[in-house]
């Protein structure tokens, strides 16, 4: 019994698409919730507050990077970078 109760959880959308080379990942939030993430968790007696989406900086030409042949696969880092910083500042902030 380490969870306090009521049993509560966030949900936090970070719909990015700038780290990979397949489109889609920016919708993934928005699906789950329409799939029925929300009831599946209140059917599991969880407390749920909803964060929506957060909303990123695109990468711009003036964004820092590596040299080519430092950075592999690597695609739009510095955006990606501060993207994870977001998310990890959010979930900190509500924790």
């Amino acid at each position: 019994n380490f969870l306090k109760t009521p049993k509560t959880c966030a949900v936090l959308g970070a719909p990015m698409v700038w780290g990979q080379a397949k489109d889609g990942t920016d919708n993934g939030p928005q699906m789950l919730r329409a799939a029925g993430l929300h009831a599946e968790l209140k059917d599991l007696d969880w407390k749920l507050n909803d964060l929506g989406d957060l909303k990123f900086t695109p990468p711009t030409s003036d964004d820092p990077a590596l040299d080519a042949s430092e950075r592999g696969q690597m695609r739009f880092g510095y955006a990606v970078g501060m993207g994870n910083k977001q998310v990890s500042e959010t979930v900190y902030k509500h924790a």
